[in-house]
């Protein structure tokens, strides 16, 4: 839930720099970062973006690498 709308996880985009481990033949393990994931909710239903599907929104996740001082990583452990 986000400021009062719930949204629905529809479909996730695996990062194919952490490929899967095959556990048997219908199923894949993955323990990376997902690349993406498709959100859908009664809010967006009205949203219409390129190579999405209508009443859906692609969320993609943003990296800022933070740099801590040797001391403040001590300091947390």
């Amino acid at each position: 839930m986000v400021n009062g709308a719930s949204y629905t996880g529809l479909d996730e985009v695996l990062d194919k720099a952490y490929p899967g481990h095959r556990t048997n033949g219908d199923t894949t393990l993955h323990f990376g970062p997902l690349a993406a994931i498709v959100l859908a909710s009664e809010t967006a239903k009205d949203f219409h973006f390129v190579s999405v599907p209508p009443g859906t929104i692609l969320l993609t996740p943003l990296n800022t690498k933070i740099k801590v001082s040797e001391e403040a990583a001590m300091a947390t452990k």
